[in-house]
């Protein structure tokens, strides 16, 4: 009976690695006559520029910036007030606000392109308006210290149409426990 099983297995192994013998005999010859076209049969490309009328925000997962021609990306610079932004004293479960404030430096209009926060307890919100040269505008973030305790530091990220694309704000609380 083992004899009869190994046997068995022993066929079905040979058949499946002539099998894979025949699927690599296969995919070699279309390598041979993709490079013979001068193409790859596995990797295709995605174009460096995007379709006509298609808006570079269209992928989000992308700088959307990137594939715009160089001559209509409009980077400026900024100023921030202050990179760091202290909370104080705060009362778990207290939601309290704040704000950065930063001004357009440069000669071109600033666009703030996103902001997140590092968890779901820093939520910031920002003009999506172009800002003017010369002009300044808030980031304003709420903490929300429900379920937090003591010493806390959150970043927020920020990207905007500057020199520099990624900003990294602070924010600092201590949290105080309530007393129930």
């Amino acid at each position: 009976m083992l004899v009869k099983v190994n046997t068995v297995l022993l066929v079905v192994l040979l058949g499946a690695m002539a099998w894979l013998a025949v699927q690599q005999q296969k995919l070699e010859e279309r390598i041979v006559q993709a490079e013979a076209k001068n193409t790859s049969p596995i990797i295709t490309t995605i174009p460096a520029t995007p379709a006509e009328g298609a808006s570079p925000f269209d992928n989000p997962n992308t700088d959307p910036m990137a594939n715009m021609p160089e001559s209509t990306v409009q980077l400026t610079r900024v100023k921030f007030k202050s990179t760091k932004l202290d909370l104080g004293k705060v009362m778990q479960g207290q939601k309290i606000r704040g704000a950065f404030e930063v001004t357009n430096i440069g000669d071109k209009p600033l666009t703030i392109l996103g902001a997140e926060g590092s968890c779901g307890c820093t939520v910031p919100s920002y003009s999506k308006e172009p800002i003017a040269p010369g002009k300044s505008t808030k980031i304003d973030i709420e903490f929300d210290s429900s379920g937090k305790m003591g010493e806390q530091s959150k970043t927020v990220n920020v990207r905007m149409n500057t020199d520099v694309i990624n900003y990294e704000l602070i924010v600092n609380a201590t949290v105080i426990p309530t007393d129930n």
